[in-house]
C-alpha cells in the first residue's frame, strides 16, 4: 500500500584514560532519523491508525511522518468568549474535517545517550544517561471526558479562561471542547534526558576476602531513573513515547518509568 524513507547518521565515539590510579571513560552515542512516507496508493487519502471515539488521532499519509498526528490547529482561546479557536485550512468560513492536518510526530529526530565510568584503586562508578530531541506527544490522557472525570490538571484550572482571565491559555470549562480535544493544543514536546543509572561500588582487598574463603567481593548501590529534565507536563515523557505501530506517542496514562533505588553485593568463589 505504500512506501517509508528512513534517513539518518548513527555516532558512537568513546575515550578511555587514567590519571595515575584513576582510570576513566567516557563514551557517548548519537543518531538521528528523518521519516517519510514517500508513496501510498492513489486509491487511498489516508490510512487510520490509532483512534479515540471514532476520531483519529494518528494517520498514514503521503509526505509526512509514518503516523504523524492528526487534528485541527489550535491558534489560540477567543478572549471574548472563551471559546477556542482553529485555524481554516480549507478557507470555507468554517471549521470542518477538511481542516485537520498534519499536527505532529512522536518520531524523534535525534536519539542520544552518554555513559561516564571510572575507578580508582577499591572504588568505582559508572553514570549512564540517554535522551530524545524532536519528539513530541499526544497527551490524549487529559482530553478524553475532561469535563466529566477527574483528569483536569491543575495546570488547565489555573490558566483557563474565565470572565476576569481573558488571557489565559486554555478555554473555559463549559466551552465546547469537541475539537479541542483533537488538535494540536493536546501536543506536547517529548524532549527529554534522563539519567538512567549511577552506581558507586568498593571492591574488598583480597588479603582481606581470601580470610573468609571468597575470591572477589564487590558491593554496590545504584539510583536509577531518578532525575529527568524535561519540559513535558505529563507524568513521563520516557513511558509516554514508547510503542510501535500507530500508537506511538499517544500518552494515555501508561504508567511511569519506575524510581529504584539498589543495592547489593557479587561475590565470587
Amino acid at each position: 500500500a505504500g512506501s517509508v524513507s528512513n534517513k539518518g547518521l548513527e555516532v558512537d565515539l568513546g575515550w578511555r584514560d587514567h590519571i595515575g590510579d584513576f582510570k576513566y571513560g567516557v563514551r557517548g552515542n548519537l543518531s538521528t532519523l528523518k521519516n517519510k512516507v514517500t508513496y501510498l496508493n492513489k486509491s487511498i487519502d489516508y490510512i487510520t491508525g490509532y483512534s479515540r471515539l471514532n476520531d483519529p488521532l494518528t494517520i498514514f499519509e503521503e509526505g509526512s511522518e509514518v503516523w504523524h498526528f492528526y487534528g485541527y490547529k489550535f491558534t489560540g482561546v477567543d478572549q471574548e468568549t472563551g471559546e477556542p479557536m482553529f485555524a481554516d485550512l480549507d478557507g470555507d468560513g468554517q471549521i470542518t474535517t477538511n481542516d485537520r492536518t498534519n499536527i505532529g510526530s512522536a518520531i524523534p529526530s535525534v536519539t542520544y545517550g552518554i555513559t561516564i565510568d571510572g575507578s580508582y584503586k577499591g572504588f568505582d562508578f559508572i553514570i549512564f544517561g540517554s535522551g530524545v530531541a524532536g519528539a513530541e506527544i499526544y497527551q490524549s490522557l487529559f482530553s478524553s471526558d475532561r469535563t466529566t472525570g477527574n483528569r483536569i490538571k491543575k495546570e488547565w484550572y489555573d490558566n483557563r479562561w474565565t470572565q476576569i482571565n481573558h488571557k489565559a491559555i486554555h478555554p473555559a470549562a463549559n466551552a465546547d471542547l469537541s475539537k479541542y480535544c483533537i488538535s494540536s493544543a493536546m501536543v506536547k514536546s517529548g524532549d527529554y534526558f534522563k539519567i538512567k543509572q549511577i552506581q558507586v561500588g568498593y571492591t574488598l582487598p583480597k588479603n582481606i576476602t581470601k580470610k573468609f574463603f571468597v575470591d572477589n567481593l564487590r558491593i554496590y548501590v545504584s539510583l536509577e531513573n531518578f532525575f529527568t529534565f524535561t519540559s513535558y507536563s505529563g507524568f513521563d515523557p520516557e513511558s509516554a513515547s514508547v510503542g510501535t505501530g500507530s500508537g506511538q506517542g499517544v500518552d494515555t496514562g501508561t504508567y511511569p518509568v519506575p524510581k529504584n533505588f539498589v543495592a547489593g553485593a557479587n561475590i565470587t568463589f
